[in-house]
């Protein structure tokens, strides 16, 4: 089945967020600021075209790869945006605080 005017607007929103969020990029100062614009550009618009490709391809073996890529990034950005963070923090010198069984954890 093919919507086009629903999928334009699957896309159309991707392409917001993104573009939203890179400008946010641009205008953010301090790269740990700028380091909490990117969960949206790589959750919600992969989210949304991957809705865009449903729509169009159906459960066929494109729509399941394409959940599959958008489950693998709802996982990876996370944690990619979490160690960039402690890399920005120990680059800049600042001292984590962070005890784990009554240790330290650096």
């Amino acid at each position: 089945m093919n919507h086009p005017l629903v999928i334009s607007f699957f896309l159309a929103g991707a392409v917001i967020v993104t573009l939203s969020c890179s400008l946010a990029l641009v205008v953010m100062g301090g790269p740990l600021g700028r380091l909490h614009y990117l969960g949206p550009a790589s959750l919600l618009a992969s989210w949304l075209v991957t809705a865009a490709i449903l729509v169009e391809e159906g459960f066929s073996q494109a729509g399941l790869k394409a959940i599959m890529v958008a489950v693998l990034l709802g996982f990876q950005s996370p944690v990619v945006a979490h160690v960039l963070g402690r890399a920005i923090a120990v680059r800049e010198g600042k001292k984590l605080d962070i005890e784990e069984h009554g240790r330290e954890v650096f």
